[in-house]
C-alpha cells in the first residue's frame, strides 16, 4: 500500500521553503540595490540644498562676534546649480562671479570657493535647513580649518532668503 505523505508533502514543504528562501533573497537584493542610492542622496542634499540666495546673520571672528551693521544687511551671496557663486554688494552692485565645490563626506564637511582673481579659499561648512555656517582661516592662504573653535578664523552663519512670491 502506498503513503499518501510521500510525494505530496515533499512537494508542499518543499514549495513553503523554497517561498521563504526566495522572500528572504528578495529582501537581501532589494537592500543592496536601495542603500547606496540613500547614501548618494546624502551627497545631493547638500548640493541641493545649498542651492539659493543667502544672507549674513552673524560674523563671528576669533569666536567673538562681529558687530552687525547695514553691510551685512544688505549683502546676498547666491549659490548656483553649476558651482557657479555670484554676489550682490552693500550698495546693490553686482559682485565678480566666483566658483564653490563642495565635499560632504569627511567628518567635518569642506567649502572651497574661487574668487575671480583666481585665489581659492579653503572653508568647512555646516549646512542645517535655512542656515548655512562655514569658517575660513583669517590668514592669507591660511590651511582649512578643523572645527568652528579653531584660532584665527572667521565664521558666517547665513540665512536663506525667502524666494520672492509671484
Amino acid at each position: 500500500m502506498r503513503s499518501w505523505i510521500g510525494p505530496t508533502w515533499c512537494a508542499i514543504l518543499y514549495s513553503i521553503l523554497w517561498g521563504r528562501f526566495m522572500r528572504h533573497i528578495s529582501l537581501v537584493v532589494v537592500a543592496l540595490l536601495v542603500c547606496p542610492i540613500l547614501g548618494d542622496d546624502k551627497k545631493k542634499a547638500d548640493e541641493e540644498k545649498i542651492i539659493g540666495t543667502w544672507k549674513t546673520d552673524k560674523v563671528e571672528a576669533g569666536n567673538s562676534p562681529l558687530p552687525q551693521d547695514d553691510f551685512f544687511e544688505k549683502v546676498r551671496i547666491a549659490f548656483e546649480k553649476d558651482g557657479k557663486l555670484s554676489g550682490i554688494g552693500p550698495e546693490g552692485e553686482k559682485a565678480p562671479e566666483g566658483r564653490y565645490k563642495l565635499n560632504s563626506k569627511p567628518k567635518v564637511k569642506e567649502l572651497d570657493w574661487t574668487n575671480s582673481d583666481k585665489s581659492t579659499v579653503l572653508a568647512i561648512y555646516e549646512l542645517d535647513g535655512d542656515t548655512l555656517k562655514y569658517a575660513y582661516s583669517n590668514l592669507l592662504n591660511g590651511p582649512r580649518p578643523t572645527s568652528f573653535r579653531d584660532k584665527d578664523i572667521v565664521v558666517y552663519t547665513l540665512k536663506r532668503v525667502p524666494k520672492a512670491k509671484k
